[in-house]
Protein backbone atom coordinates (compact mmCIF):
# COMPACT_ATOMS: atom_id res chain seq x y z
CA UNK A 1 0.00 0.00 0.00
CA UNK A 2 1.61 3.42 -1.04
CA UNK A 3 2.73 5.78 1.72
CA UNK A 4 2.00 9.93 0.64
CA UNK A 5 3.68 10.72 3.60
CA UNK A 6 6.71 8.94 2.80
CA UNK A 7 10.44 10.60 3.65
CA UNK A 8 14.01 10.48 3.54
CA UNK A 9 16.17 8.84 6.19
CA UNK A 10 18.38 11.36 7.84
CA UNK A 11 21.69 9.80 9.32
CA UNK A 12 24.03 12.06 11.93
CA UNK A 13 26.98 10.11 12.43
CA UNK A 14 31.03 10.61 14.00
CA UNK A 15 34.08 8.77 13.41
CA UNK A 16 36.99 8.69 15.08
CA UNK A 17 39.88 7.21 13.23
CA UNK A 18 43.63 6.28 14.32
CA UNK A 19 46.38 4.69 12.36
CA UNK A 20 49.17 3.33 13.97
CA UNK A 21 52.86 1.71 14.01
CA UNK A 22 55.26 0.32 16.24
CA UNK A 23 58.73 -1.59 15.99
CA UNK A 24 59.59 0.21 13.03
CA UNK A 25 55.44 -0.96 11.23
CA UNK A 26 56.19 -4.60 12.47
CA UNK A 27 53.05 -4.47 13.84
CA UNK A 28 50.64 -1.59 12.38
CA UNK A 29 46.73 -1.16 11.59
CA UNK A 30 43.88 1.05 12.25
CA UNK A 31 41.23 1.47 14.66
CA UNK A 32 37.59 3.04 14.02
CA UNK A 33 35.12 4.02 16.66
CA UNK A 34 31.71 5.63 15.14
CA UNK A 35 28.25 6.26 16.52
CA UNK A 36 25.39 7.06 14.79
CA UNK A 37 21.80 8.47 15.04
CA UNK A 38 19.14 7.64 12.35
CA UNK A 39 15.59 9.46 11.94
CA UNK A 40 12.64 8.69 9.76
CA UNK A 41 13.95 5.28 9.46
CA UNK A 42 13.08 2.96 6.72
CA UNK A 43 10.71 0.00 7.69
CA UNK A 44 7.66 -2.22 5.97
CA UNK A 45 5.41 -1.99 8.77
CA UNK A 46 2.26 -4.55 9.36
CA UNK A 47 -0.94 -2.76 8.94
CA UNK A 48 -4.55 -4.23 9.73
CA UNK A 49 -5.46 -5.70 6.71
CA UNK A 50 -9.13 -4.03 6.10
CA UNK A 51 -7.60 -2.06 3.50
CA UNK A 52 -6.64 -5.31 1.30
CA UNK A 53 -3.10 -4.37 2.44
CA UNK A 54 -1.18 -6.03 5.17
CA UNK A 55 2.12 -3.90 4.83
CA UNK A 56 3.63 -0.92 3.74
CA UNK A 57 6.41 1.61 3.93
CA UNK A 58 7.11 4.21 6.80
CA UNK A 59 9.20 5.97 8.58
CA UNK A 60 8.62 4.27 12.35
CA UNK A 61 11.18 6.35 14.21
CA UNK A 62 14.43 6.44 15.28
CA UNK A 63 17.62 3.97 15.97
CA UNK A 64 21.30 4.22 17.25
CA UNK A 65 23.98 2.46 16.67
CA UNK A 66 27.71 2.25 17.66
CA UNK A 67 30.49 0.10 17.14
CA UNK A 68 34.18 -0.30 16.97
CA UNK A 69 36.55 -1.72 13.79
CA UNK A 70 40.22 -2.44 14.65
CA UNK A 71 42.35 -3.69 12.45
CA UNK A 72 46.10 -5.70 12.99
CA UNK A 73 48.75 -5.96 10.57
CA UNK A 74 52.19 -7.87 12.00
CA UNK A 75 54.75 -8.87 10.34
CA UNK A 76 56.53 -11.91 12.77
CA UNK A 77 59.05 -13.57 10.97
CA UNK A 78 61.09 -11.57 8.19
CA UNK A 79 64.15 -13.10 6.52
CA UNK A 80 65.45 -13.67 3.16
CA UNK A 81 64.26 -17.00 2.32
CA UNK A 82 61.02 -16.96 4.82
CA UNK A 83 58.57 -14.27 6.07
CA UNK A 84 55.52 -15.16 8.32
CA UNK A 85 52.78 -12.39 7.87
CA UNK A 86 49.43 -12.14 10.39
CA UNK A 87 46.48 -10.04 10.19
CA UNK A 88 43.66 -9.92 12.30
CA UNK A 89 40.19 -7.99 11.60
CA UNK A 90 37.58 -7.50 14.50
CA UNK A 91 34.55 -5.67 14.30
CA UNK A 92 32.29 -4.96 17.28
CA UNK A 93 28.74 -2.82 16.25
CA UNK A 94 25.22 -2.72 18.30
CA UNK A 95 22.10 -1.14 17.25
CA UNK A 96 19.17 -0.12 19.07
CA UNK A 97 15.34 1.31 18.72
CA UNK A 98 15.09 4.41 20.17
CA UNK A 99 11.34 5.96 19.39
CA UNK A 100 9.10 4.49 17.11
CA UNK A 101 6.23 5.67 14.90
CA UNK A 102 3.97 5.52 18.08
CA UNK A 103 6.71 6.95 20.51
CA UNK A 104 8.27 4.84 23.27
CA UNK A 105 6.02 2.40 22.83
CA UNK A 106 6.80 -0.90 21.86
CA UNK A 107 5.49 -2.33 18.11
CA UNK A 108 5.15 -6.28 19.03
CA UNK A 109 3.42 -7.01 15.52
CA UNK A 110 6.17 -6.13 13.77
CA UNK A 111 8.67 -7.24 16.41
CA UNK A 112 10.16 -3.90 17.06
CA UNK A 113 10.94 -3.08 20.85
CA UNK A 114 11.81 0.11 22.89
CA UNK A 115 16.24 0.00 24.10
CA UNK A 116 16.44 -3.72 21.62
CA UNK A 117 17.73 -3.95 18.61
CA UNK A 118 16.20 -4.04 14.98
CA UNK A 119 16.08 -8.01 14.26
CA UNK A 120 15.26 -10.19 17.00
CA UNK A 121 13.27 -13.25 17.02
CA UNK A 122 10.37 -13.48 19.64
CA UNK A 123 9.05 -16.86 20.49
CA UNK A 124 7.55 -18.73 23.13
CA UNK A 125 10.39 -19.96 25.67
CA UNK A 126 10.94 -23.70 25.88
CA UNK A 127 11.21 -25.09 29.42
CA UNK A 128 11.29 -28.24 28.66
CA UNK A 129 9.21 -31.21 28.16
CA UNK A 130 6.07 -31.91 30.32
CA UNK A 131 6.73 -35.26 32.62
CA UNK A 132 4.57 -38.20 33.98
CA UNK A 133 4.77 -36.31 37.73
CA UNK A 134 3.28 -33.42 36.25
CA UNK A 135 0.26 -34.65 34.67
CA UNK A 136 -2.08 -32.25 36.80
CA UNK A 137 -0.55 -28.79 36.53
CA UNK A 138 0.18 -29.58 32.55
CA UNK A 139 -3.66 -29.99 32.15
CA UNK A 140 -4.12 -26.87 33.54
CA UNK A 141 -2.20 -25.52 30.35
CA UNK A 142 -4.35 -28.29 27.89
CA UNK A 143 -1.03 -30.43 28.36
CA UNK A 144 -0.02 -33.69 28.61
CA UNK A 145 3.10 -35.57 29.27
CA UNK A 146 5.66 -35.70 26.45
CA UNK A 147 4.15 -32.27 25.32
CA UNK A 148 6.68 -29.04 24.59
CA UNK A 149 6.30 -27.24 28.47
CA UNK A 150 7.03 -23.31 27.56
CA UNK A 151 7.47 -20.47 30.67
CA UNK A 152 3.75 -18.87 31.64
CA UNK A 153 5.59 -15.35 32.08
CA UNK A 154 2.85 -13.32 33.52
CA UNK A 155 1.73 -16.37 35.54
CA UNK A 156 -1.91 -16.37 34.34
CA UNK A 157 -2.38 -20.44 34.04
CA UNK A 158 -2.83 -19.32 30.26
CA UNK A 159 0.08 -19.18 27.29
CA UNK A 160 -0.79 -16.76 24.95
CA UNK A 161 1.04 -14.70 22.38
CA UNK A 162 0.37 -11.35 23.77
CA UNK A 163 1.81 -12.06 27.28
CA UNK A 164 4.13 -15.06 26.92
CA UNK A 165 6.46 -14.41 24.51
CA UNK A 166 9.87 -12.90 24.80
CA UNK A 167 12.71 -12.29 22.98
CA UNK A 168 14.44 -15.21 22.31
CA UNK A 169 18.27 -13.86 20.21
CA UNK A 170 19.02 -11.42 17.80
CA UNK A 171 19.61 -12.08 13.88
CA UNK A 172 22.49 -9.77 13.80
CA UNK A 173 26.35 -10.80 15.65
CA UNK A 174 27.46 -8.17 18.00
CA UNK A 175 31.30 -9.45 17.31
CA UNK A 176 32.80 -10.43 13.74
CA UNK A 177 36.51 -11.66 13.82
CA UNK A 178 39.03 -12.94 10.63
CA UNK A 179 42.54 -14.36 11.28
CA UNK A 180 44.91 -14.48 8.42
CA UNK A 181 48.25 -15.86 8.32
CA UNK A 182 50.68 -16.43 5.32
CA UNK A 183 53.99 -18.53 5.22
CA UNK A 184 56.67 -17.97 2.69
CA UNK A 185 59.67 -20.10 2.24
CA UNK A 186 61.59 -19.58 -0.96
CA UNK A 187 59.02 -20.31 -3.91
CA UNK A 188 56.06 -22.12 -1.52
CA UNK A 189 53.53 -19.80 -0.20
CA UNK A 190 50.83 -21.27 2.48
CA UNK A 191 47.83 -19.37 3.88
CA UNK A 192 44.86 -20.06 5.70
CA UNK A 193 41.87 -17.85 7.24
CA UNK A 194 39.64 -18.33 10.31
CA UNK A 195 36.61 -16.22 10.33
CA UNK A 196 34.43 -15.96 13.35
CA UNK A 197 31.08 -14.60 14.44
CA UNK A 198 29.25 -14.18 17.81
CA UNK A 199 26.44 -12.97 20.00
CA UNK A 200 23.55 -14.31 17.13
CA UNK A 201 21.11 -16.42 17.48
CA UNK A 202 20.32 -19.24 14.75
CA UNK A 203 17.01 -20.21 13.80
CA UNK A 204 17.31 -23.87 12.82
CA UNK A 205 13.58 -24.58 12.35
CA UNK A 206 11.36 -26.31 13.91
CA UNK A 207 12.50 -29.85 14.91
CA UNK A 208 9.69 -32.43 14.68
CA UNK A 209 9.05 -35.79 12.92
CA UNK A 210 8.55 -33.99 9.18
CA UNK A 211 10.03 -31.79 6.95
CA UNK A 212 14.29 -32.30 6.30
CA UNK A 213 14.68 -32.77 9.81
CA UNK A 214 13.33 -35.57 10.07
CA UNK A 215 15.98 -37.93 8.99
CA UNK A 216 17.97 -36.83 11.95
CA UNK A 217 18.42 -39.00 15.09
CA UNK A 218 17.10 -37.06 18.35
CA UNK A 219 16.50 -37.94 21.60
CA UNK A 220 12.81 -38.06 21.69
CA UNK A 221 10.39 -38.09 24.99
CA UNK A 222 9.41 -41.17 26.18
CA UNK A 223 7.76 -42.93 29.54
CA UNK A 224 10.86 -44.73 29.32
CA UNK A 225 13.08 -41.49 28.51
CA UNK A 226 12.12 -38.71 30.40
CA UNK A 227 13.95 -35.91 28.07
CA UNK A 228 13.50 -32.43 28.22
CA UNK A 229 15.07 -31.84 24.98
CA UNK A 230 12.30 -32.96 22.13
CA UNK A 231 8.41 -34.33 22.59
CA UNK A 232 6.90 -37.25 22.04
CA UNK A 233 7.51 -38.58 18.69
CA UNK A 234 3.75 -38.34 17.65
CA UNK A 235 3.34 -36.99 14.23
CA UNK A 236 -0.05 -35.37 14.53
CA UNK A 237 1.15 -33.63 17.45
CA UNK A 238 4.39 -32.74 16.72
CA UNK A 239 3.48 -31.30 13.31
CA UNK A 240 0.19 -29.40 14.70
CA UNK A 241 2.05 -28.36 18.39
CA UNK A 242 1.41 -24.97 18.73
CA UNK A 243 5.13 -24.38 20.56
CA UNK A 244 7.04 -26.14 18.10
CA UNK A 245 9.04 -23.45 16.75
CA UNK A 246 10.50 -22.50 20.29
CA UNK A 247 12.61 -25.14 19.65
CA UNK A 248 13.88 -23.30 17.48
CA UNK A 249 16.76 -21.15 18.38
CA UNK A 250 20.09 -22.16 19.38
CA UNK A 251 23.52 -20.07 19.54
CA UNK A 252 25.17 -19.60 16.31
CA UNK A 253 28.70 -18.32 17.53
CA UNK A 254 31.07 -19.94 15.80
CA UNK A 255 35.12 -20.18 14.80
CA UNK A 256 35.38 -21.92 11.09
CA UNK A 257 38.76 -22.66 9.01
CA UNK A 258 37.19 -20.92 5.85
CA UNK A 259 40.33 -21.23 3.71
CA UNK A 260 43.34 -23.12 3.31
CA UNK A 261 45.80 -22.38 0.36
CA UNK A 262 49.65 -24.00 -0.71
CA UNK A 263 50.62 -22.51 -3.56
CA UNK A 264 54.15 -22.30 -5.46
CA UNK A 265 56.16 -19.63 -7.80
CA UNK A 266 57.68 -20.57 -10.79
CA UNK A 267 61.38 -19.06 -10.57
CA UNK A 268 61.92 -16.16 -13.05
CA UNK A 269 63.97 -18.45 -15.07
CA UNK A 270 61.62 -20.47 -15.94
CA UNK A 271 58.76 -18.37 -16.78
CA UNK A 272 60.87 -16.17 -18.76
CA UNK A 273 61.79 -18.83 -21.25
CA UNK A 274 57.26 -19.25 -21.48
CA UNK A 275 57.49 -15.56 -21.68
CA UNK A 276 55.53 -14.68 -19.01
CA UNK A 277 56.19 -11.95 -16.33
CA UNK A 278 55.05 -14.58 -13.71
CA UNK A 279 53.22 -17.93 -12.99
CA UNK A 280 51.79 -19.60 -9.72
CA UNK A 281 50.38 -22.52 -9.05
CA UNK A 282 47.82 -23.28 -5.86
CA UNK A 283 45.69 -25.64 -4.42
CA UNK A 284 42.96 -24.20 -1.94
CA UNK A 285 40.59 -25.92 0.72
CA UNK A 286 37.87 -23.39 0.96
CA UNK A 287 35.43 -24.30 4.15
CA UNK A 288 37.33 -26.54 5.38
CA UNK A 289 35.81 -27.01 8.64
CA UNK A 290 34.17 -26.09 11.91
CA UNK A 291 36.65 -25.32 14.97
CA UNK A 292 34.14 -24.08 17.18
CA UNK A 293 30.21 -24.01 16.75
CA UNK A 294 27.60 -23.28 19.13
CA UNK A 295 25.18 -25.29 17.12
CA UNK A 296 26.47 -28.84 15.97
CA UNK A 297 24.24 -29.71 13.28
CA UNK A 298 23.88 -26.77 10.98
CA UNK A 299 26.63 -24.87 10.08
CA UNK A 300 26.38 -21.25 11.26
CA UNK A 301 28.37 -19.45 8.53
CA UNK A 302 26.37 -20.88 5.45
CA UNK A 303 23.25 -20.94 7.25
CA UNK A 304 21.91 -24.57 6.20
CA UNK A 305 22.11 -28.35 7.38
CA UNK A 306 24.41 -28.97 4.33
CA UNK A 307 28.49 -28.89 4.99
CA UNK A 308 29.86 -28.07 2.03
CA UNK A 309 33.43 -28.32 1.29
CA UNK A 310 35.68 -28.19 -2.23
CA UNK A 311 39.10 -28.22 -3.30
CA UNK A 312 40.10 -25.31 -6.04
CA UNK A 313 43.03 -25.79 -8.14
CA UNK A 314 44.17 -23.05 -10.32
CA UNK A 315 46.62 -20.49 -11.88
CA UNK A 316 47.69 -17.29 -11.78
CA UNK A 317 49.51 -15.49 -14.71
CA UNK A 318 51.24 -12.30 -15.07
CA UNK A 319 52.26 -11.45 -18.95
Amino acid sequence: MANEDLGWEHTTQWNLGLDFGFFRNRIYGTLDAYTSKTTDLLMVMSILPLTGYTSTWANVGSTGNKGIDLTINTINVKRSDFTWLTSLTLSANKDKIIELASGKEDDISNKWFIGERLNVFYDFDKKGIWQIPDSTEAALYGAEPGDIRVADLNGDTLIDANDDKKIRGYKNPTLTAGLSNTFTYKNWELSFFIYSRFGFTLETGAESLQGRYAQRVVNYWTPNNPTNEYPSPDYNSAAGDAYKSSMNYQSGSFIKLRNVSIGYILPSKVTERMHLKSMKVYGQLMNAGLLYSGCDWIDPDLGGSTFNRSLVFGVNVGF
